[in-house]
């Protein structure tokens, strides 16, 4: 069955290990905002112990009024080598009402965070998807220039016997059939040569897809090249800054360059926000005693505030590292822009190329098409010799494989085209 260019892709999207990667980095970040969240949400905690221990009371300066004790150099108590049991069961509940917006300044750095990978998963998949593309059309022009070489082959093998005949025949000088062997030799190292550049081709698509193996499959010829941009807009001056400004919006590199701009504010945020307090309201059940029959219980509620004096001296380097980071990826973000604005200009030139190319080609191999169909009439009519056609249609030919190669160039410079622009690998 003969593969599209679509399905190509869709086996890539399946296989390869770089897109898996990219999905699992994105819901692992996507992880993180619950886990950023997780400060607002009650904590809790129940404790059971159990203790075995003596019941001799140790004076301690200041641990008991004077009154209680005996007089001074004497202890007035007694010890006693036996143990008793404690038993104690204790739930703690704690809960930080309100923390003046920190938690929330955190929550927003990680669904930032969240953003830049959900586009660097998008930038991965427009990056698989062109090299996808690429692969395909040159493993296309591989396979074109394959069939071009056998035909120009079984030509050169034509013409060699036709020149051998007449050289046998004393009507032509040795010197034409050592020239046609010549050709003969020349023509089979080409399609040798050609053979070779199909295998490296689909073995190089098959690596792009995902595949251990070569491609063997036949690949049908992609839909023609989007027409809805005349050559009086691609000639324009201003169309590549009209360009940049739609590709500005799409391009994943630039979302995600913006989504970490925001994640290193909104941590910036946070950061100022770690000397402010903690308003918290907790509570405490316990039950305990000498006696596990008989347990007493006790039961607490608070509320207050609680202040982390350590953001106070930890603020300042961290913010200035924020800072840092800042200004590193506004710089990255305009190096980006650069680039966005070079592959655009790039790919406005190959599509121009391709385009001043399509009319003369045109031309030429409705010219070599001609002159091959008036050979074919003249030597029907005896008017010229064989080797006359042969040498026309050999010259259709390789008109024919410059016409192909030529749609396969023009294909590939809408695929740059349209990764410039941001509209592919969905």
């Amino acid at each position: 069955m003969a593969w599209d260019l679509d399905r190509a892709w869709a086996l890539a999207v399946q296989n390869l290990p770089a897109l898996r990667g990219a999905q699992a980095r994105t819901d692992a970040l996507r992880a993180r905002i619950d886990t950023a969240a997780a400060p607002l949400l009650p904590t809790a905690s129940v404790d059971i112990s159990q203790a075995i221990q003596t019941a001799n009371f140790v004076q301690r300066p200041g641990a008991v009024p004077r009154s209680l004790t005996s007089a001074a150099g004497s202890s007035g108590f007694s010890t006693s080598p036996a143990l008793y049991p404690f038993f104690q069961l204790t739930g703690n509940v704690r809960w930080t009402v309100w923390d003046f917006g920190r938690t929330a300044a955190s929550v927003a750095a990680a669904d930032s965070a969240t953003h830049s990978a959900q586009a660097d998963e998008q930038a991965v998949r427009q990056r698989l998807w062109l090299q996808v593309a690429a692969g395909y059309l040159q493993t296309l022009a591989a396979d074109a220039a394959v069939q071009v070489a056998q035909d120009t082959l079984v030509l050169v093998k034509k013409r060699r016997d036709l020149v051998k005949i007449k050289v046998d025949a004393e009507a032509r000088p040795l010197l034409d059939l050592l020239r046609a062997q010549s050709d003969l030799q020349s023509a089979e190292v080409t399609l040798m040569r050609a053979q070779d550049e199909v295998h490296n081709a689909r073995l190089a698509l098959g690596l792009a897809i995902g595949l251990d193996r070569p491609v063997d499959e036949a690949l049908e010829l992609p839909r023609a090249a989007s027409m809805t941009i005349d050559d009086t807009v691609l000639h324009r001056s201003d169309i590549v800054a009209q360009w940049l400004e739609q590709a500005t919006r799409v391009r994943p590199e630039l979302r995600s360059i913006d989504a970490d701009i925001d994640a290193a504010r909104a941590q910036l945020q946070a950061l100022a926000l770690m000397a402010a307090p903690n308003i918290f309201v907790a509570g405490q059940a316990a039950v305990a005693g000498t006696d596990f029959t008989a347990l007493a219980y006790n039961l607490s509620a608070s509320a207050g505030a609680s202040l982390p004096l350590s953001g106070l001296w930890m603020q300042g380097p961290q913010a200035a590292e924020l800072r840092a980071i800042i200004r590193q990826l506004q710089a990255d973000r305009a190096a980006i822009l650069l680039q966005v604005r070079g592959e655009l200009d790039s790919a406005r030139q190959w599509w121009l190329q391709a385009r001043r190319r399509r009319q003369p080609l045109v031309a030429l191999f409705a010219l070599a098409d001609k002159a091959y169909d008036h050979a074919r009439a003249r030597y029907q009519a005896g008017a010229t010799a064989l080797v006359d056609v042969i040498d026309t249609e050999f010259a259709r030919n390789q008109a024919k494989l410059q016409l192909a190669q030529l749609d396969l160039d023009e294909a590939l410079a809408v695929a740059r085209w349209r990764a410039a622009m941001g509209q592919i690998g969905g």
